[in-house]
């Protein structure tokens, strides 16, 4: 038997127990086992941009991931586990960019599968102290779950996981071996979390090993009771990243020191909510053997009145992210976006990071009843017109950066218009789909010539059990 089937055998015989458990667990244990099973499959359809015409485009493939979980409770101690199956198929094998391009080149095969241990860990919760242990999710800038449920929403729009995160859009995600520890008092929130991170997003082949990267994560969050309707949160991230591939390209290890802030703040405004977002971080440390100095920062607002027709949501924003202006001197100045979920961020095309980028933007949502609807104009800028334009969400394996570079003359690189339609008629089911469209600027038609615009369709099903 391939491994290949064996793991798909497995995988299917723990989802049948799962939902076995599910249904005991609900009649003999309620309070204290939970047992829960996210199923999800998305169709991908991408016409990419081409220097070439000799490689696959368009293409299209199949994602399918499967987390089965448990959740034990005692006193004040709760054990977590979830193992994930993923499958990918008919992915190409000639793509010239995309997420096709990526996940085909982690295995090697237009059908791959992985069956994996994705998260195991202790959580403690006792008095205002809160502990967690093992292999572990990280979201770094929503450690703090605020009492506010339109402070929470804006924080995951805006803040949530915008330099380190779970990259949960991939087939595997990411995830990290460590722990954390909070503490709750009356109007602040204490947070540490030190974790070594593991291989994962596009990489089928060997997700969850360790690749010599390590974090420390420090906040201090001012809840919304200190200052009226109003989250401010003091972060730092220490990244150190020993790779032999950073050695190789670098001569050196990354270790590099990320101090930052934020400010969100929700007020009432006529007939509806207006919030103001305020988010900047700074960075020093070395940058293989030069010194790491760059900086970033996102300001967005958004105006929402939930009493009228379709609850419309509008929103505009602007995130910036210094570029290197001299990159023969002993200072790197482009800043490194470390490890985040970059996809709900700069265009769902996942051609931008926050690395030497102007992103001018515009959200509108609305909502009716199980319906809603997403759509977001992008215009994208380099800082620099001195460095190159920067793409990627971090490092996912031991050979490869995580971040790749094209060499672009000109500022203004393209505009992309994103438009996702969603459907939540329960909480055990929901859909979404959509589609993209990038346009190329004329300095982008001198780097692709035989293709200078892309889109991207997809259709994604989500069931919880």
């Amino acid at each position: 038997m391939k491994f290949s089937h064996f793991c798909n055998t497995i995988f299917f015989i723990f989802v049948f127990i799962s939902v076995v458990f599910i249904e005991t667990s609900t009649v003999l244990c309620q309070d204290l086992l939970k047992v829960s099973l996210d199923l999800r499959s998305r169709t991908e359809f991408w016409n990419t941009l081409l220097d070439f015409p000799v490689y696959d485009n368009p293409y299209g493939f199949i994602l399918i991931r499967g987390r089965s979980s448990v959740d034990y409770k005692y006193s004040v101690f709760r054990f977590h586990g979830t193992i994930q199956g993923a499958s990918a198929l008919r992915l190409p094998d000639n793509g010239f960019s995309g997420p096709g391009k990526n996940y085909f080149e982690s295995s090697g095969k237009k059908n791959s599968q992985n069956f994996s241990l994705a998260e195991l860990y202790l959580k403690v919760k006792y008095g205002s102290f809160d502990f967690s242990l093992g292999r572990i999710p990280l979201r770094e800038g929503a450690e703090y779950i605020s009492s506010m449920e339109k402070l929470i929403s804006v924080k995951e729009r805006v803040i949530s996981e915008r330099l380190v995160g779970n990259w949960d859009w991939t087939a595997i995600g990411r995830r990290f071996d460590g722990g954390s520890l909070g503490i709750d008092t009356e109007k602040i929130y204490f947070w540490l979390s030190g974790a070594r991170v593991l291989s994962g997003g596009f990489d089928f082949e060997s997700a969850y090993n360790p690749m010599n990267i390590a974090l420390a994560i420090a906040s201090i969050t001012l809840k919304e009771d200190l200052i009226k309707n109003t989250e401010i949160r003091l972060f730092n991230i220490l990244y150190s990243d020993s790779r032999k591939i950073v050695k190789g390209l670098y001569q050196k290890d990354l270790f590099i020191n990320t101090p930052g802030l934020s400010l969100i703040s929700v007020n009432d405004l006529g007939p509806g909510e207006i919030d103001f977002v305020i988010w900047g971080a700074y960075q020093i440390g070395k940058f293989g053997l030069k010194n790491q100095q760059a900086f970033s920062f996102v300001l967005e607002s958004g105006y929402e009145i939930k009493e009228i027709f379709l609850s419309p949501w509008l929103r505009i924003g602007f995130a910036y992210a210094s570029g290197d202006k001299n990159q023969s001197d002993n200072t790197n100045q482009r800043f490194f976006n470390l490890l985040p979920t970059n996809h709900k961020y700069y265009g769902y095309l996942d051609m931008f990071s926050l690395s030497n980028l102007q992103n001018l933007y515009l959200q509108t949502m609305f909502s009716y009843n199980i319906f809603s609807l997403e759509l977001s104009l992008h215009d994208f800028s380099l800082s620099s017109t001195k460095d190159k334009w920067v793409y990627g969400s971090g490092a996912s394996s031991k050979n490869k950066l995580g971040y790749s570079d094209i060499d672009f003359s000109g500022k203004k690189v393209g505009n992309e218009v994103d438009v996702v339609f969603y459907l939540n008629p329960t909480k055990s089911f929901y859909s979404s789909f959509g589609f993209s469209l990038f346009f190329g600027s004329s300095g982008l038609r001198e780097v692709f010539p035989y293709k200078s615009s892309m889109f991207w369709l997809f259709s994604q099903i989500n069931l919880l059990f």
